[in-house]
């Protein structure tokens, strides 16, 4: 088992083998991503029944344990454990693991059943916490609210293989986009990606139109081809302008404006050019000769 998942790369490693592990797994599966179940008490048994492809039966607070998952070559953590003491304890050995390593940040998942463990998951390192009661809670009012709106969550939100993606994408301090409108971006153009609302501080804009200039700190929800949205994440995240953006403004410096006249156009505005009379010729070259 350990070669095998030695064998493994950007993968995801759950901690903690519950039935959220169970269901988390079963989706993971039909999205082909491959990972790792890690639970002291996981029974070989109860690894079959719940069709993990691998696990590890150790404590998942050993620093030897990161290792035989394969960390190293890992895409993300998922901690799932009812206790958010151990929740806590895998975030902070994950996170020095990381800096050993010198590597990208790990991804981090992990689940608070109330909001004063949510703010210090966050706080301690996780990049997402779910609350189940509160996600489920959500749910139950949109669809007392509206219950067709289950088939749009079903269908295109909650699916892995729909080509329709719903994402939040925050704007970082040092992005390029800030000050600048929407449709300078083009999104749509570039992407076939619209936003749909932007979350700015306290306040929540929806449907923004293309005069919105973008500021820092910003939430963008974006909706459109799920291919696409890591190509948004990096256009919008990104410091510097892509290549087309600059190409396109400077062939716009170039290009002479309605203001400003052309030597075409300067020559059509001055006044037309009047041929000389021979009659006023032949007068002037007489009073030149009389003046000799």
């Amino acid at each position: 088992m350990l070669y095998r998942i030695a064998r493994l790369k950007r993968h995801i490693v759950i901690f903690y083998h519950n039935e959220f592990t169970v269901a988390l797994s079963k989706e993971l599966r039909k999205a082909h991503i491959p990972f790792v179940v890690v639970d002291e008490n996981l029974t070989e048994n109860e690894a079959r029944q719940s069709k993990y492809p691998y696990y590890i039966k150790d404590n998942p607070n050993k620093e030897v344990v990161l290792k035989k998952t394969h960390l190293s070559s890992a895409k993300g953590v998922v901690t799932l454990s009812p206790n958010i003491a151990e929740n806590i304890a895998i975030i902070s050995s994950v996170r020095l693991y990381e800096r050993e390593l010198h590597r990208t940040p790990y991804y981090i998942l992990s689940i608070s059943h109330n909001r004063e463990g949510y703010n210090k998951l966050k706080k301690l390192g996780a990049d997402e916490v779910i609350t189940p009661t509160q996600l489920t809670a959500q749910r139950f009012t949109a669809l007392i609210v509206d219950p067709e709106v289950n088939n749009i969550l079903e269908k295109f939100v909650y699916s892995i293989n729909t080509p329709l993606d719903l994402e939040e994408i925050k704007i970082p301090s040092n992005s390029w986009v800030i000050g600048r409108q929407l449709k300078e971006i083009k999104l749509r153009k570039r992407l076939k990606i619209s936003v749909i609302g932007i979350q700015r501080r306290f306040k929540f804009i929806p449907t923004p139109d293309g005069e919105e200039r973008l500021e820092k700190g910003d939430i963008l929800l974006l909706i459109g081809n799920s291919r696409h949205m890591a190509s948004a994440r990096k256009l919008l995240t990104s410091p510097v302008p892509p290549k087309s953006f600059l190409s396109q403004s400077h062939s716009n410096i170039d290009k002479p404006t309605s203001d400003q006249p052309t030597p075409n156009s300067i020559a059509d505005q001055s006044e037309p050019l009047q041929k000389p009379n021979s009659k006023d010729l032949s007068q002037n070259s007489s009073q030149n000769i009389l003046q000799k």
